[in-house]
Formats: structure tokens, C-alpha cells, sequence
């Protein structure tokens, strides 16, 4: 959400603006509501010290082939299934 978040703020501010009435009361609640949003965000990502990162790689790789690694990435309560 923080990528997108100035762009939101800004299409949300322009719908508010252009809203009948006080503009002014639109515009707070509309930023209002997505500040909200923006907190709920924060507090329900994953902290980054909880993420576990690892590196599985061949003990031996040789020089004239190709070789392939893994970086296995783990979220606590997240789980990917293979497709």
C-alpha cells in the first residue's frame, strides 16, 4: 500500500474536492478515512525482523556448468503452496 498510497490520497482528495457541499469537511474525512487505513497497514504487516531468508546452494559447483540456487523466504502465518 505505501507505493500507491500518495497516488490514492490524491484521486481521493480530487473526488472529495468535486463532492456538493463543504469541501473542506469532505476532504478532511476522506484523508481521515485513508490515514485509518494507512495505520490499520502498518500495524498488520509483517514486522521485517520476522522474516527468515535463507540460501540453498550446491556444496560443489562446477566452472563450466550451469548450476541453480534457492532463496527460500518464509512469512510466520504465511504459507505458499506449490502450484
Amino acid at each position: 500500500m505505501a507505493g500507491r498510497f500518495p497516488a490514492v490520497v490524491l484521486a481521493a482528495s480530487v473526488v472529495a474536492a468535486t463532492l456538493p457541499g463543504n469541501r473542506w469537511a469532505d476532504l478532511l474525512g476522506v484523508n481521515l478515512v485513508l490515514l485509518a487505513a494507512l495505520a490499520l497497514d502498518v500495524v498488520l504487516a509483517t514486522r521485517p525482523d520476522a522474516l527468515q531468508a535463507g540460501r540453498e546452494v550446491p556444496q560443489v559447483i562446477s566452472l563450466d556448468r550451469p548450476a541453480t540456487g534457492k532463496r527460500p523466504r518464509q512469512r510466520p502465518g504465511f504459507q505458499v503452496h506449490p502450484r
